[in-house]
């Protein structure tokens, strides 16, 4: 699929979006936004929920799940409560704990203090007296085991495998007490809180009478639920206000869906969760939403390497091959990601925006997604030697449009970025063939450099980027002997000659190999024309490689000189003296 890839490209992901949720809806900053320009709560639900009307439902019971799992529920209030058992009904006293566990033989215990202990055979429920019941169990809300909130309503424990579940039963409105101020700040005004208290009535009231153990949890998978203790005057007024108010489409109570955020514009529900079209749940404007800070994301784009996308997508849902960008193949009305490819070097997956959102842990479902590689990569850091050039490339997905530009930012050591713009001559277009006829475009790039030193590189459209790389430089070192035939005890010159010149005052070590590794002969300082003299004098006869090499220094990477073979001869004999 991806043949034009160079093999050693790395690849950045930068993603950019807004809003906050699932975007069906009712926008809540949105509301807020309307709220401060004066419309009321039905105006607020009329323009999120599309051709709704309004009408009452009773304040029926409503079950709520809290804790799961638990080995015993400990539970107690300021006066006494009792525990309820089919017709069987027993009196805590005020200020003792009831401890709930269930038995080996499969009966409920329960332990009251240290003077009463109960047997039950059914699931038991607390009910409380002339003060609401507080549950010391750690919660799914969030609540810790020493927070002892408390709750209106009695509490139901019964056992599941795992362990036992914690049930709170309470009427509808003294549920939405506790929803409410979890689900919108209570110091928004009064007209965004009732809009929150109506929707949040209809979503739990078309969840009321499930048939299993309870109808709601008490987390975001329904509604964030926080009992009693997390109540605020200006929410239970909102509750109070509205009280049992619902938006209803044919005369029923609607799936009221709302969320943080919405960017801008709500979207329709088949666009994100892949149901049948619902009338009522239609994408709308929202322009007031941008009170929110998640209006445009702070983090605008969020860049992520190849890898690190391609582990969050996991095998299941990786492309074959390795992961080379994600390309967004249909949109909604909003416009949220609907559906869209992540292309591989050797296959293509199909994904949802929905799974992209959630696997990639993004806000929201509205986001446009840029890649940008370079080639050489950074690992390993590529070296090249003073005086030659490279020629830096990669790819942009989506192809670039005419009035989009291209630049090359470069950076010489730890000093400041400077940029230019690639010339449109070197900026190529191209795509990838993508299954029932589509195309994935993009734009390859090619920029030709000359480094003096370690300089690193990236492409950049707007705020989007390449990776970094980094390309080393070498300076030439050259070395010269004045023989290569020296006798033992004769004086060898060597003249070591480096560039750039700049490298001046950098000491240089000539070395020669003894079989082994290379050892140090002689150290010296080059000039201010990048050269240095050195000597040595040979100590055997024999045959040696004489090398010079100056280190990392100057922002240049250490270098070699070619090595010089030296075949050392044994020191001419003294001519004998004449016989007298």
């Amino acid at each position: 699929l991806s043949s034009t890839a160079s093999a050693a490209e790395s690849v950045l992901f930068n993603i950019s979006g807004r809003g906050f949720g699932h975007g069906i809806g009712m926008s809540q900053y949105g509301a807020c936004g309307y709220a401060r320009r004066g419309w009321t709560y039905r105006q607020i639900l009329a323009h999120y929920y599309s051709g709704i009307s309004f009408g009452r439902v009773a304040n029926a019971r409503v079950r709520v799940l809290l804790a799961d799992r638990q080995s015993s529920a400990r539970v107690s209030a300021a006066t006494s409560f009792r525990v309820v058992a089919g017709s069987r009904k027993v009196t805590v006293p005020g200020n003792t704990r009831a401890v709930v566990t269930y038995t080996a033989a499969g009966t409920y215990k329960v332990v009251a203090g240290t003077r009463s202990t109960w047997t039950f055979s059914q699931p038991v429920l607390l009910v409380p007296g002339k003060s609401r019941l507080r549950l010391a169990n750690a919660n799914q809300n969030g609540w810790s085991t020493s927070a002892n909130v408390h709750y209106r309503g009695s509490l139901r424990v019964v056992h599941f495998t795992g362990g036992l579940s914690v049930i709170n039963v309470l009427t509808l409105e003294n549920y939405l007490r506790g929803v409410v101020p979890r689900e919108m700040p209570a110091s928004w005004p009064a007209a965004a809180l009732r809009a929150q208290a109506v929707a949040a009535r209809s979503y739990a009231a078309q969840r009321i009478g499930s048939s299993g153990a309870f109808d709601l949890y008490c987390t975001a998978r329904s509604q964030v639920y926080n009992g009693a203790d997390g109540e605020a005057t200006t929410t239970n007024a909102a509750v109070s206000a509205t009280s049992g108010v619902v938006p209803t489409y044919r005369g029923k109570p609607i799936s009221a869906y709302y969320f943080s955020t919405s960017g801008g514009f709500t979207e329709s529900i088949q666009n994100v969760w892949g149901t049948s079209p619902v009338p009522y749940l239609k994408g709308v404007a929202d322009p007031y939403d941008s009170i929110s800070p998640y209006h445009l994301w702070p983090d605008n784009p969020i860049r992520s390497s190849a890898a690190t996308v391609s582990s969050a997508l996991g095998a299941s849902y990786s492309p074959a091959g390795t992961l080379q960008t994600i390309v967004v193949t249909k949109r909604g009305v909003s416009p949220r990601v609907v559906t869209a490819y992540a292309i591989g070097a050797s296959g293509v997956r199909e994904l949802s925006g929905s799974l992209l959102r959630a696997r990639l842990r993004l806000r929201d479902t509205w986001f446009t997604v840029r890649t940008l590689s370079v080639a050489p990569s950074s690992r390993p850091r590529t070296t090249i030697t003073y005086g030659s050039s490279i020629v830096l490339s990669g790819r942009t997905f989506p192809g670039l449009g005419s009035n989009q530009r291209l630049q090359l930012f470069t950076r010489v050591g730890s000093g400041v970025w400077t940029s230019k713009y690639v010339p449109a001559t070197s900026i190529k277009p191209g795509a990838v063939a993508l299954p029932g006829g589509r195309r994935a475009t993009f734009s390859s790039y090619a920029a030709t450099v000359r480094p003096t030193a370690l300089t690193t590189y990236y492409f950049a459209l707007g705020k989007a980027r390449s990776p970094l790389t980094s390309i080393a430089v070498r300076p030439i070192l050259r070395l010269a002997a004045s023989t290569s035939t020296p006798t033992v005890g004769e004086e060898v010159t060597f003249t070591g000659t480096v560039a750039p010149a700049s490298l001046a005052g950098t000491t240089v070590t000539l070395q020669w190999f003894d079989g082994t590794t290379w050892a140090t002969l002689s150290t010296a300082v080059l000039g201010t024309g990048g050269t240095a003299s050195l000597t040595w004098v040979p100590p055997a006869e024999g045959s040696f490689l004489v090398r010079l090499r100056i280190p990392a220094a100057k922002g240049m990477a250490a270098a070699l000189s070619e090595e010089i073979p030296l075949t050392v001869a044994a020191a001419a004999s003294p001519s004998p003296s004449p016989s007298p």
